[in-house]
């Protein structure tokens, strides 16, 4: 029966008569292709169309400068069909390729011809409704981002070496590590019965150290997450981010023929998702003045089409973009700072900003933990503080409505003074302490010395 070889119920096969399925079915015959193999090469005349029954094809259009992930603007899998735009044209204009081993039905050239000259309706499909049968990838010019992100697979993306150590490795050792690396996670070699690796992020690191009564010498892997969760480097990027989302994690060790070849991070995945992400990243890092930090936030509203134009959720959004501002914030914080403030001092953002929940830049909402004896010129402290909240304003960061920023005495505060106001406000539960407190147990480390705004949070949690 025809349904044995194909689904006659679903385009283009239900627009054939019976005669003609019948046509088409004898002419069927099965072709296998190795991995890597050219089924149909550029500029060839193909033999005729093709519909997978197992594997991957990968459509490449080599007149695209780049390399093989530019190139590539297509990508098929078990049940669609390919090459009927190369047949009607007598010569393939891109190369189709599989991707891995696969095995197709065929139908010869003529056959195919044949059934278009024969058939109206069928000849149509392929005339006007080509693109969708196809699957053929829109190539919409998005600003700095020309890869179609569902086509991109994980091997081929921004993925994090590995570092590994050893169970015993000290916590000490292990946060030495990663700020040596500069890496917010790092592999533990478990080699148990259960698992094989275990992961350990930063924040893990200050949990264990801060709430979980561990000590700088106890082993790493007392505190290592051992269910890992892995992604296939050859699997796709774009299910990388659906396993993120699904398991409300920001990363992923990822695999290859069971050997751990990387990490990928959220972050990473949200921004490969247009060239100018990446690209505005690293123009924030190299930003040596206030005016290259300007340059670097306009360009925030491109980066929101850029996003939009891919179809990214606006959840997604939210945490790149607030990353991205944190990170202007912080540039600026630590261009417009001389190091003798950087060293005594952390700012902090609060609000939306601390939550990581903004699309686009907010109001300032920001404070300062000052460290305890550090011996501040009070004219120097209110020059700069005040020249920091103008610039935030020039880069597109408006003045807070309720002056809580970092210029306003009130919310630049050495670590005592923090500690006595915030006791202050669990005596006197008003309306405005209420809001006050939650604004500051919303915040966020920036930049400077974090490990004011850690001793900070550690004293929060234990008396407020």
């Amino acid at each position: 029966m025809v349904n044995d070889v194909l689904n006659s119920e679903i385009p283009p096969f239900d627009l054939l008569s019976e005669d003609q399925l019948a046509v088409l079915t004898q002419s069927l015959s099965i072709v296998y292709f190795e991995a890597g193999e050219d089924i149909i090469p550029a500029g060839g005349s193909p033999e005729g169309i093709y519909i997978i029954i197992k594997g991957q094809v990968e459509e490449y259009d080599e007149s695209i400068e780049g390399d093989r992930n530019a190139q590539r603007v297509a990508q098929y899998s078990e049940g669609d069909l390919f090459g009927s735009l190369a047949v009607l044209k007598g010569r393939a204009k891109d190369k189709y390729q599989a991707f891995e081993e696969c095995i197709c039905h065929m139908v010869p050239a003529k056959t195919f011809l044949d059934l278009v000259h024969d058939n109206p309706e069928f000849r149509h499909f392929f005339h006007k409704g080509l693109a969708t049968m196809e699957k053929q990838r829109s190539r919409m010019s998005v600003p700095q981002g020309g890869d179609d992100f569902s086509l991109v697979r994980i091997r081929d993306s921004v993925l994090r070496k590995p570092v590994i150590v050893s169970p015993e490795t000290t916590i000490a050792e292990a946060v030495a590590r990663m700020r040596v690396d500069h890496i917010d996670s790092i592999l533990v070699d478990c080699d148990t019965c259960t698992s094989k690796y275990g992961l350990v992020t930063g924040t893990d690191l200050l949990d264990a150290l801060a709430l979980g009564a561990k000590t700088p010498d106890c082993p790493v892997a007392e505190v290592a997450t051992r269910d890992l969760i892995t992604c296939q480097a050859n699997d796709f990027l774009f299910n990388a981010l659906i396993v993120m989302t699904r398991k409300h994690i920001k990363r992923v060790v990822i695999t290859d023929q069971g050997q751990v070849v990387g990490v990928s991070e959220l972050t990473d995945i949200l921004s490969y998702l247009t060239g100018q992400t990446h690209l505005m990243g690293v123009q924030i890092e190299k930003a040596k003045t206030v005016e290259d930090l300007k340059h670097a936030s306009k360009a925030l509203n491109a980066l929101i089409r850029a996003l939009n134009a891919k179809g990214v959720k606006i959840r997604f959004m939210m945490e790149l973009l607030a990353a991205l501002n944190g990170r202007l914030v912080a540039k600026l914080f630590e261009t417009t700072m001389p190091k003798h403030v950087l060293d005594n001092t952390a700012l902090t953002v609060l609000g939306s900003e601390g939550r990581w929940e903004q699309i686009v830049k907010t109001d300032q909402d920001n404070a300062l933990i000052i460290a305890d004896g550090f011996d501040w010129d009070d004219h120097e402290r209110t020059k700069l503080l005040d020249q920091f909240t103008a610039d935030l304003i020039s880069i597109g960061f408006p003045r807070c409505p309720g002056n809580i920023m970092v210029s306003n005495p009130d919310w630049s505060l050495t670590v005592s003074g923090w500690k006595q106001v915030m006791t202050s406000w669990t005596q006197d539960m008003s309306e405005e302490t209420q809001m006050k407190m939650a604004i500051s147990l919303d915040g966020h480390f920036v930049a400077g010395n974090k490990k004011l705004f850690e001793e900070m949070s550690l004293w929060a949690h234990e008396n407020l």
